[in-house]
């Protein structure tokens, strides 16, 4: 059986295969740690947060170029937590350029903006390192 974060970094890797293609190397993608998962209890010690089903948290996050891009699996999605979310430097809200649900809709959305990024010459490491792709 597979787990749900194996299975988020495949949609990952296809994403950067279909779509990033010649713009992007999946090998220089950095991959983040796993995040154990804080489990909330009430004064009585039942479990606050029932959306935890096991010792991680089911999400693959990657860094590549300066952006941090986060993918929840629908266990792990709130109104506050989207499933999908682009950052332009470190995770943090200032630096959200993308967010929304895990659908073609926005991995579109994400590939415009970093087609735009690299065609106005914005990219922080890869374009200046290896112009000749």
């Amino acid at each position: 059986m597979m787990n749900e974060r194996k299975a988020l970094f495949r949609q990952l890797q296809h994403f950067f295969e279909r779509d990033l293609f010649g713009l992007y190397r999946w090998s220089e993608v950095k991959h983040r740690a796993p995040e154990a998962v804080v489990i909330e209890r009430d004064p009585s010690g039942r479990r606050i947060n029932q959306r935890s089903f096991g010792k991680i948290v089911e999400q693959a996050v990657i860094e590549f170029d300066g952006y941090t891009l986060i993918v929840r699996s629908p266990n792990e999605t709130t109104p506050d937590k989207p499933a999908v979310e682009l950052y332009d430097g470190p995770a943090t809200p200032d630096h959200r350029v993308v967010q929304g649900a895990n659908c073609s809709m926005t991995w579109n959305e994400i590939v415009q903006l970093l087609r735009t990024n690299l065609e106005k010459g914005k990219s922080n490491e890869r374009s200046q390192r290896s112009a000749g792709w």
